[in-house]
C-alpha cells in the first residue's frame, strides 16, 4: 500500500458547491455505474473502461490507490485521498450521499436524486428548475 504524500504543489480546496458541480456532471455524462466485472464484487472508485464512481471522480489520480476499493467513503484511506485531492472535511458527508446515489440507485432516477441532494445540501432550486 502506498502512502498518500499531500502534494507539492498545493490543490486549491473545493468548495461544496464544486464537488457537488464536479461529480454531478461525471455521474450524468458517464450515465452508468462504475462496478467490477466480476459477480459479487460491486462499484469501484476506478472501473473498467476509465468509469469512476462519485467519489473517484473527485480522487485525482496521483492520490488513488488499488487497496482503496472495498473501502467505504468515510474510511481514512479515502478520506486522505479526497483531501489530497481538494475535497474538504465539510463536504465529506455530501460525497457519502452522492456514493450512495450511484452505488444504489437506478442510473435512470440520478437527475431526481441529485436534485435532491442539491437542494438538501446546497440549498438549490435543483436541475427540473432551471431554465
Amino acid at each position: 500500500m502506498k502512502m498518500l504524500q499531500p502534494p507539492t504543489t498545493p490543490i486549491e480546496p473545493l468548495t461544496p458547491r464544486q464537488v457537488f458541480e464536479t461529480v454531478k456532471q461525471h455521474l450524468l455524462a458517464q450515465n452508468a455505474k462504475s462496478v467490477a466485472r466480476a459477480p459479487g464484487v460491486g462499484c469501484l472508485y476506478r472501473g473498467p473502461r476509465g468509469m469512476k464512481c462519485a467519489a473517484g471522480a473527485l480522487i485525482r489520480d496521483e492520490f488513488y490507490d488499488p487497496s482503496m476499493e472495498g473501502c467505504m467513503v468515510r474510511s481514512e484511506k479515502v478520506r486522505n485521498a479526497l483531501r489530497c485531492s481538494g475535497v474538504m472535511d465539510d463536504s465529506i458527508d455530501m460525497v457519502a450521499d452522492l456514493q450512495r446515489v450511484h452505488d444504489l440507485v437506478s442510473v435512470g432516477s440520478w437527475p431526481a436524486e441529485l436534485d435532491v441532494i442539491e437542494i438538501s445540501r446546497l440549498g438549490g432550486c435543483g436541475m427540473k428548475d432551471q431554465p
